[in-house]
């Protein structure tokens, strides 16, 4: 699709309610938040792994993870590297001040939440199945954080272990969306 007919498209979209954002590590890097890799890295370091030279990093993280016995030098390092105060970046800004009312994320930081809140808009967050069964009164829009929250890392999307076990952990999730993308 060409970009001209992909704006012109999500533009009437917006106009119509309809649009949704899917946002990845990119949204929140400008914030100073970090990467895959940067957070893996001292991980991957500890137990002779060279994060550069590697390309699967759900492995990686596996592999840190069984080497530990449990994931909670993971857990801790999510919850140290989002715990920092930091501002919303402009694209945040931007996408929270238009009316759009779903946002999808894989994101573990709560920029999008916050953005939302700047622009004087309440967020509706899931992060969990049991969470899609209530509906926040007077919501202005839906986050959803299909890989989980950073305050919560115990749940969090992580390991190839977590992605192979998806779909049965989080089969809402997974219905939700594929209902968004059909009807957006």
């Amino acid at each position: 699709m060409k970009k001209e007919y992909f704006l012109e498209e999500y533009v009437k979209s917006i106009r119509d309610g309809n649009a949704a954002v899917f946002a990845g590590a990119g949204l929140s890097r400008p914030s100073g938040f970090m990467d895959w890799k940067e957070l893996l890295q001292p991980l991957a370091k500890r137990i002779g792994l060279d994060i550069m030279r590697e390309h699967d990093l759900t492995a990686v993280a596996q592999y840190i993870r069984n080497d530990a016995w449990n994931r909670a030098s993971i857990n801790q390092t999510l919850i140290d590297a989002f715990a920092k105060d930091v501002d919303i970046n402009d694209n945040i800004r931007i996408l929270t001040r238009l009316p759009i009312y779903t946002y999808w994320t894989t994101n573990y930081d709560c920029l999008i939440e916050t953005g939302l809140r700047t622009a004087d808009r309440k967020p509706d967050v899931k992060h969990i199945s049991k969470q899609l069964t209530v509906t926040g009164r007077d919501r202005d829009a839906v986050v959803y954080k299909m890989h989980g929250d950073s305050s919560y890392p115990f749940d969090a999307i992580l390991t190839k272990d977590d992605y192979a076990q998806y779909e049965k952990r989080y089969p809402l999730f997974r219905e939700v969306l594929k209902g968004d993308l059909i009807s957006i």
